[in-house]
């Protein structure tokens, strides 16, 4: 998922006078991130693991998180002029602490160059939040939209005035003790609006403004058809493996009257796994989080990093496949950053091969593009999330084909840098 603040409200970003007339790219990445939003909540994960590039970081180990709570802001006005409130978007997350030092213990038991980190208190339970920035803020708080049925205005662009039970209250979430958190709460702070007339006030100004710039909501109904082929894609898989596994029940049943030996066991335990894999999580509230941050290095070597970043998300696959929860992995991640030569760093060629190369591996799986040609161009290209993407890839290697579907909701670059939403939906065993 994307990162760029401007996405939060592409409305203000046409007011831009740096980036004119490339507002409507801006939209159809804001949408494209509140499909794959709506896509993670329908998967009802129980546990969310959340890779992130600008968090907190080493210069060589990798970092998960380890306290209780983790939170912070966005302030949009730090990058754009703000002219439609919320200006200011916050997120709170309830962090799965049992479960991330099992991951690290996984993990470093495996060779890799992963450590936890705490503070305010003991490992694991700290009494005040670990710190959030825009790379976890934005993608939580679009995902967040989903789960908030109270949100009136999650169907589109500008904030609702707060989140759960918070609406229009203008302030950030207080710091909250160990054991305060019910999963993740994002939430935009309205300044200066209240009650339920915001959302209603933030669709009309968006039909306005589709009106005088011609932008329809074409992009919104091409995002709405991909996530129902998607869902259609799962549907015919989910039916052809209950099928399998009915079949697979009965030769168990026989195999149990039978008084078979240990190899009836290993059966049943591939089925204790498989109903585990259908268990729902907790529908209205998103689930506990565990957070990886990027090692420092990778601003400089992300390129010579690949093999490692492989393994990683190898060894990722092998502590997350047999876990009963059902897991959601949410890569934050930004393309090139080099598209402007007004920009903070400048323009290269490298920035449309780069841009190019991880649309096509996101369109159609084209591991090549990924890690020959995105890994060429990534140096100078400066992308952020080049990392959590290889990682990803390194889960993907050990998904059987078939049980691997992917959609390209959208890829542009509507400033300086490149934003990407994707969505890889694992249906089965490994």
């Amino acid at each position: 998922m994307p990162h760029g603040a401007l996405i939060l409200d592409p409305r203000n970003f046409g007011n831009s006078s740096t980036w004119t007339n490339r507002t409507d790219a801006a939209f159809a990445l804001h949408y494209a991130a509140l499909e794959a939003g709506r896509f993670v909540q329908e998967l009802e994960a129980e546990v969310l693991l959340l890779l992130t590039p600008h968090g907190l970081a080493l210069p060589r180990a990798f970092v998960l998180y380890d306290n209780p709570t983790a939170e912070g802001s966005v302030d949009v006005g730090s990058w754009l002029p703000c002219s439609f409130p919320p200006c200011s978007y916050a997120a709170s997350a309830a962090v799965s602490t049992p479960l991330t030092q099992r991951l690290d213990a996984a993990l470093r038991a495996g060779g890799a160059e992963v450590t936890t980190i705490s503070a305010f208190g003991p490992p694991g339970n700290g009494s005040l939040p670990l710190p959030l920035g825009w790379a976890e803020v934005i993608p939580l708080w679009f995902i967040d939209r989903a789960y908030d049925s109270t949100d009136d205005s999650k169907g589109g662009v500008g904030g609702g005035g707060g989140g759960r039970g918070q609406r229009g209250s203008g302030s950030a979430p207080s710091g909250r003790g160990p054991g305060e958190g019910d999963g993740v709460k994002a939430e935009a702070k309205a300044e200066g609006a209240a009650g339920g007339g915001v959302g209603a006030a933030a669709a009309a100004r968006e039909e306005r403004w589709e009106a005088q710039s011609g932008v329809s909501g074409w992009r919104r109904r091409a995002a709405e058809q991909q996530r129902r082929q998607l869902n259609s894609r799962r549907s015919a898989v989910a039916t052809a493996d209950a099928k399998a596994a009915e079949s697979q029940d009965r030769i168990r049943a026989t195999r149990s009257r039978s008084r078979t030996d240990a190899s009836s066991g290993s059966a049943n335990g591939r089925s204790s796994k498989s109903r585990s894999r259908s268990r729902s999580g907790p529908m209205g509230s998103m689930p506990d989080l565990m957070i990886m941050g990027m090692p420092s290095r990778r601003y400089e070597h992300a390129a010579t990093m690949v093999s490692e970043l492989l393994t990683l998300g190898h060894d990722l696959f092998r502590f997350l496949d047999p876990l009963d929860e059902r897991i959601a992995i949410v890569v934050s991640a930004d393309l090139a950053h080099t598209w402007d030569p007004h920009g903070p760093y400048g323009w290269s060629a490298a920035a449309e091969k780069f841009d190019a190369a991880a649309a096509l591996w996101a369109r159609e799986m084209d591991r090549e593009a990924l890690l020959r040609d995105a890994a060429r161009a990534v140096g100078e290209a400066k992308s952020c999330g080049f990392p959590g993407l290889v990682i990803l890839q390194g889960l993907i290697d050990k998904v059987k084909p078939d049980n691997l579907h992917n959609i390209m909701l959208e890829c542009g670059h509507p400033s300086y840098y490149g934003m990407m939403a994707a969505i890889f939906d694992f249906q089965g065993d490994a």
